[in-house]
């Protein structure tokens, strides 16, 4: 979860600003030639091709050992999950109501009820309401609501019995409150990778959006999504963001991104690898040192609502024996598919294939 607290920026600056040119692709791949100047086809996908060799971003070599050959992992207990709630870029404290569901990889988050639980998180509030007072400095100092007072948007949630090493579906959400835009966090996989397990605990942040983030898009520059402007009406287009990592789960810049149902309104953006002062950078082709991504105005339409997030890389055997990375051929960096909802943001960090349970 290193940059999800920036997501919300640049989700704000791409709308503000962006004007990336897409490429229409025909479906997911795992290598492939190079295909005309400006272009670059993994398996049957096709998409920009990079106009930088691949860099990690410990300049060590990449790791793409787990493409088509998953990390096998052994069965495991299930653990408590836990965490503040982070609220991208516009937007002041959690509000009391909000709520954490974890789902299934195969489940539809947006109407299916959650296999594996929801919580109501806590805030502030609760843990100086007169007709329960907690002493926070005491026996209750590890009480969702004690904990809340250590988080810097002033909400924390906890989920007991959670499975680890399956991947899962994080819904943050507040139903019949508008000011809240539906986030969905995809391939979550507890005790691996960033979300490791200590003394049967993962740490994990809830990541949201308000709507002041999601409504700031002036008619000027920028790509308003579809049906922006009646929340939670079930009318309209979606938002997908994240970052492309390697299978040593450290983020890689000169990667490509496409999704199989991009079309001529989508447009997909990258950025200038400033943490501190994000904004969109027109011109690149690929991710920058942060790794991030942002697909605008994705479709949600019944059929076309199944996104296959797709990354692609110059081949990086060509690019360390040549000095013109352009005439390499490319290779998947990680492909994965997720649902897209009107009203709301999908996250989805590519990791290289998903691990799997011996």
């Amino acid at each position: 979860m290193r940059h999800f607290l920036m997501i919300g920026s640049l989700l704000l600056s791409a709308v503000l600003m962006s004007a990336a040119n897409c490429t229409v692709p025909t479906g997911p791949g795992v290598e492939g030639e190079g295909e005309g100047p400006g272009e670059c086809t993994v398996g049957t996908v096709t998409m920009p091709k990079p106009d930088e060799a691949p860099v990690r971003e410990d300049a060590a070599a990449l790791n793409l050992g787990c493409i088509g050959n998953p990390t096998v992992l052994a069965q495991s207990e299930a653990v408590t999950v836990e965490g503040c709630v982070e609220i991208f870029g516009l937007g002041g404290r959690a509000k009391r109501g909000i709520e954490v569901s974890l789902f299934s990889d195969t489940q539809n988050p947006r109407v299916d009820a959650p296999l594996f639980g929801k919580v109501s998180i806590s805030v502030i509030a609760d843990a100086s309401d007169p007709n329960n007072p907690l002493a926070c400095d005491a026996e209750d100092a590890n009480t969702p609501a004690c904990r809340s007072l250590d988080c810097s948007k002033e909400g924390f949630y906890r989920m007991e019995n959670i499975p680890v090493h399956v991947p899962l579906t994080m819904k943050v959400s507040k139903p019949n409150d508008d000011t809240i835009i539906d986030t969905y966090t995809f391939g979550i996989i507890f005790d691996y990778g960033d979300a490791l397990a200590a003394d049967g605990v993962v740490s994990y942040e809830a990541n949201l959006i308000y709507r002041s983030t999601y409504d700031s898009s002036p008619t000027l520059a920028g790509r308003i999504v579809d049906g922006q402007q009646e929340i939670g009406d079930g009318v309209g287009r979606g938002v997908i963001a994240g970052e492309i990592h390697d299978c040593d789960d450290k983020i890689v810049q000169g990667a490509s991104v496409t999704s199989d149902q991009e079309d001529a309104t989508t447009k997909i953006t990258y950025f200038n690898g400033d943490t501190e002062d994000p904004e969109p950078q027109l011109a690149r082709q690929s991710t920058n040192t942060d790794g991030l991504y942002v697909v605008l105005n994705a479709t949600t339409d019944a059929g076309k609502e199944v996104h296959t997030i797709s990354a692609g890389i110059l081949d990086p055997a060509c690019t360390t024996l040549t000095s013109a990375p352009a005439d390499c051929q490319c290779v998947s960096l990680s492909s994965r598919s997720i649902e897209v909802y009107p009203d709301s943001v999908s996250i989805v960090t590519l990791r290289g294939d998903l691990p799997v349970v011996q």
